[in-house]
C-alpha cells in the first residue's frame, strides 16, 4: 500500500515590520438564526509571501481601511511585500488539534509526540 502522507508544510508567523496590526478587508454577517459568519478577502500573494502560498489576505493601509468602509473597492496596502516580516516556527504551531490536545488531554499527547517525533525533527 503506498504512503499518502503529505509533506509537512513549515509554518510562519507573518507580521509588519514596524509592529503595527495586519488589518485585512473582510465581510461578516449576522444570520436569522444569530449565527454570525466572517471572511477574509484574498488576493494573489505578493514576492514575499509567494514561496508560501498562491494567496493572501487582502492586506489594508490606512488609506484603504477608509475606502474599504466606505464601500469602495479594496486596494492592497502599499510595499506591502516591503513590509513584512516571516518568521518560521515550530512545526507544532500548525498543527491545531495537537493544540487542542495539548490544552484539553495533555497525558494523551505524549503518545502522539512519540509517533510524530521523526517526523518533526529540529523544528519540534
Amino acid at each position: 500500500m503506498p504512503d499518502k502522507t503529505k509533506p509537512l508544510k513549515q509554518p510562519f508567523y507573518i507580521t509588519r515590520r514596524d509592529g503595527s496590526p495586519l488589518t485585512f478587508a473582510g465581510l461578516w454577517e449576522c444570520w436569522k438564526d444569530g449565527l454570525l459568519s466572517c471572511a477574509i478577502l484574498t488576493t494573489e500573494a505578493g514576492n514575499a509571501t509567494r514561496r508560501l502560498h498562491g494567496r493572501m489576505p487582502l492586506v489594508l493601509d490606512a488609506a484603504g481601511i477608509v475606502a474599504w468602509l466606505s464601500g469602495d473597492a479594496p486596494e492592497l496596502a502599499d510595499n506591502i511585500d516591503a513590509n513584512l516580516r516571516l518568521y518560521p516556527v515550530s512545526l507544532k504551531a500548525g498543527m491545531p488539534l495537537l493544540q487542542h490536545l495539548l490544552r484539553e488531554k495533555p497525558s494523551e499527547v505524549h503518545g502522539v509526540m512519540h509517533n510524530w517525533s521523526g517526523r518533526l525533527g529540529s523544528n519540534a
